[in-house]
Formats: C-alpha cells, structure tokens, sequence
C-alpha cells in the first residue's frame, strides 16, 4: 500500500515517464506499446469469434 500511494503521489508532481517507471513500465520503450496494442488486439479477435456464432 505505501508503494501505491507513493505513485498516486508523484503523479502530481512528475511525468508520466517518471510515473510510470515506478511502476516498473518504461514508456519510452516502443516493446511496451506494441505489447499494449496486441492485448487490445487480442481482445477485438476475441470478441468477433464470440459475436460470430
């Protein structure tokens, strides 16, 4: 719980970089974004084969 509230703190005071990285994700890091775009990716297939039968 202090570690969470230690981030809902800094993202008043620090980037969103920084913000982030306290929680171990790197945003400058193009890995993370691709990963995030096939998890909706991967949702929207997921969807569609449910939606088709």
């Amino acid at each position: 719980m202090p570690k969470y509230r230690a981030l809902l703190n800094a993202t008043t005071v620090s980037s969103v970089e920084d913000v982030a990285l306290m929680a171990n994700i790197d945003l400058t890091n193009p890995d993370f974004w691709r990963q995030s775009l096939k998890t909706v990716s991967d949702s929207i297939d997921l969807f569609m084969e449910l939606t088709n039968r």
